[in-house]
């Protein structure tokens, strides 16, 4: 692995690692968590940056998470997306995410 794949390798662990604390021990419900973990970690990758076999999964899920546009100016695209999922899609896209993430850390871990 090259230097510039060892600092995608370690910032993809990073991110995802902190995107699944914030699943996990976040305040709020399913959606404030979820976008928080996208707001603050996640959209700081792009498909670009991931390591290949993480690529079309993220952007997957980045398309899910910007899907809507906001519906005044002081709402962001990942906030109006996410306010309207319903609560289904906003579970299946937590577990999408928290299953990406553990991939993303298994696959970077001691590289």
């Amino acid at each position: 692995m090259n230097p510039k794949q060892q600092l995608m390798a370690a910032m993809a662990h990073e991110k995802a690692a902190r995107a699944l604390y914030t699943l996990a021990t976040g305040n709020g419900d399913l959606k404030d968590r979820l976008f928080r973990a996208w707001q603050d970690h996640l959209t700081m990758l792009s498909g670009r940056n991931l390591p290949e076999p993480f690529q079309e999964c993220y952007d997957a899920m980045y398309e899910q998470v910007t899907a809507q546009g906001p519906d005044n100016p002081d709402e962001g695209q990942i906030a109006a997306s996410i306010r309207h999922m319903s609560l289904e899609e906003a579970e299946a896209l937590a577990k999408q995410t928290v299953s990406f993430a553990i991939d993303v850390e298994v696959a970077t871990a001691h590289r």
